[in-house]
């Protein structure tokens, strides 16, 4: 059952049902807050309804780095992804942030001062593409 409280001319929803953390939303109108209620609690007792557990892309490096016996020379790889788009939120990742990772992978230089080449820039974007397919499996992403 949900409860709904008047707070400051604000009405907030609180939907509590066993198996599911508790979910509260804030809402103009009574009104409203009465039909997301009972919409969040139509979809709980439907099996329709989870909440998305964020999590950064460092975690899931981390994770994908315990997962498999990987050589040094991938870790490093990996925690240059980490390094660049780590404090990022997997929900908040879109294809053009690994674009422009891309382009600053093509600027790095190697320890001897000479750039990147092509195939080693692929192999990195294959890397972090693996650790995303293993975000997949965990059911981090979607």
């Amino acid at each position: 059952m949900a409860r709904i409280r008047n707070r400051k001319g604000r009405y907030t929803a609180e939907v509590r049902k066993a198996g599911f953390k508790p979910v509260t939303n804030t809402f103009g109108t009574k009104r409203d807050a009465q039909l997301w209620a009972r919409e969040v609690e139509r979809s709980m007792d439907r099996g329709e309804y989870w909440i998305v557990e964020s999590h950064t892309l460092a975690e899931l490096v981390e994770r994908f780095i315990d997962a498999r016996n990987l050589e040094r020379y991938a870790i490093n790889v990996l925690s240059w992804w980490s390094d660049a788009l780590g404090a990022r939120l997997l929900t908040t990742l879109r294809r053009g942030d690994f674009i422009d990772a891309r382009e600053r992978l093509r600027q790095l230089t190697t320890r001897h001062g000479v750039p990147l080449r092509p195939a080693t820039v692929n192999r990195r974007m294959h890397a972090i593409s693996a650790v995303l397919t293993h975000g997949m499996e965990l059911e981090w992403l979607e």
